[in-house]
C-alpha cells in the first residue's frame, strides 16, 4: 500500500532538522521526498531519500536514516509504504 500523507510534525521533526542542517548557509530551494516502509509493527524498516546531490554531500542521507529509525507508527499488522515531502526554501 502506498500512502502520501501529512505526518505529524513531531514525527518528522528529526528529518526536517537534517534537511535544514544540510542546507544551512545556502539559498537552496527544493522538495526533498522521503519514502519509507513501515512494518506492521510500526517500525520503519527501509527508507529512500530523494534530494539534490548537494544535500547528500552534507550528510543528509545518514542523518535522515537515523531520524527515520527513531519514528514509531501505530501497529497496523501489515507493511505500508509512506511517502512525504519536505519543502525547502
Amino acid at each position: 500500500t502506498w500512502k502520501s500523507c501529512a505526518l505529524p510534525t513531531r514525527q518528522t521533526a528529526g528529518v526536517r532538522a537534517c534537511v535544514e542542517q544540510g542546507a544551512a548557509g545556502t539559498d537552496l530551494r527544493a522538495t526533498i521526498t522521503i519514502k519509507m516502509v513501515v512494518e506492521g509493527t510500526g517500525k520503519v524498516s527501509r527508507s529512500q531519500v530523494q534530494a539534490p546531490h548537494y544535500l547528500f554531500e552534507k550528510g543528509l542521507l545518514n542523518c535522515a536514516q537515523r531520524a527515520l529509525g527513531q519514528i514509531k507508527f501505530p501497529a497496523t499488522g501489515a507493511p505500508t509504504v509512506v511517502t512525504f515531502p519536505v519543502n525547502l526554501g
